[in-house]
């Protein structure tokens, strides 16, 4: 099994623990205590990526961890290597993941529930994260891609979406269309770009995802009043895709939910995805909180996680 494109998985096999100077394999599938054939791999986790890591952070992003997760399924799923662009993830944080230590991500299927890749994403011995994934039918497949007219729309401002280099913001257009009700266009990544290589004419679903990061942050700030140094941390993401997202076309994202609270406080964003008609939903979770208690919280975690 090769590697994927811009691979984040190392080669390292987790089977047993190879011994220092081993040659490296590929992701392992070991069975574990249930029986279950369990494909592992490391994540490779490089803080001077230009996208992942476009700013300084403290921490391994949410969005690494869910592509990650994607990549690894898009290897041992039979699905051509590549991570997936159609179907349906879940993946719930339960923790900060830390920099000190590359996380293991996890995927298996079970003979009750065959065509769901159960996820998991482990630090230390302890679950970061855990979730599921599943392909969309076969009517939702590539054979039905969306088509339509490219989008030219500017970008919004790079502080606004949490990034710090222009290239690598996915949101414009945003309007408002009613009393919390909002829109905003997906945008392509310029040509060479991390998100753009070896996938295709499709976009892959942890792109939909980071716009959907950047459009809720977007709209903590410019609907519910949250400080322009206030920290969204991402409690969980849902989202389900019917139709391949094909680039160079117009795919539009929609609010239809927001969070009563303002400035800071935990709620959910309820999203549709529409490339002509709605092809797609999704759900973000998460805290607002503000720069100095978000500080407190990093200095409380466990000496051995620092």
């Amino acid at each position: 099994m090769t590697a994927l494109y811009p691979a984040l998985l190392s080669s390292e096999s987790l089977s047993s623990g190879p011994p220092p100077g081993a040659e490296p394999t590929h992701p392992t599938g070991v069975f574990d205590d249930d029986v279950r054939l369990v494909w592992e791999a490391r994540l490779t986790v490089d803080s001077g990526h230009p996208y992942f890591f476009d700013h300084p952070l403290d921490h391994v992003p949410a969005m690494l961890l869910v592509e990650g997760a994607l990549q690894l399924v898009g290897q041992v799923s039979g699905h051509g290597g590549r991570p997936p662009g159609v179907g349906s993830l879940g993946l719930d944080f339960h923790r900060f993941c830390e920099l000190e230590e590359a996380p293991v991500v996890r995927a298996w299927e079970t003979p009750r529930d065959p065509g769901r890749w159960h996820l998991e994403i482990v630090q230390g011995g302890t679950s970061v994260g855990a979730g599921s994934f599943a392909y969309a039918g076969r009517a939702a497949s590539a054979d039905h891609p969306v088509r339509g007219t490219p989008s030219a729309a500017a970008p919004v401002p790079a502080g606004l979406v949490h990034r710090a280099r222009s290239e690598n913001v996915l949101i414009g257009g945003f309007e408002q269309l009613g009393e919390d009700e909002y829109a905003a266009e997906l945008l392509d990544p310029p040509p060479g770009h991390y998100l753009v290589s070896g996938t295709g004419p499709t976009r892959s679903l942890g792109e939909l995802m980071e716009g959907l990061r950047q459009f809720a942050t977007l709209l903590g700030h410019e609907a519910r009043e949250v400080a322009a140094d206030g920290q969204f941390i991402v409690g969980s993401f849902d989202v389900r895709l019917d139709r391949p997202l094909r680039r160079g076309r117009r795919t539009v994202l929609r609010c239809c939910g927001l969070p009563t609270a303002r400035r800071r406080g935990a709620g959910v964003m309820r999203f549709t995805v529409h490339g002509g008609p709605i092809i797609g939903e999704a759900a973000i979770t998460g805290h607002v909180v503000s720069r100095r208690a978000y500080e407190h919280l990093r200095r409380m975690r466990p000496v051995g996680a620092r």
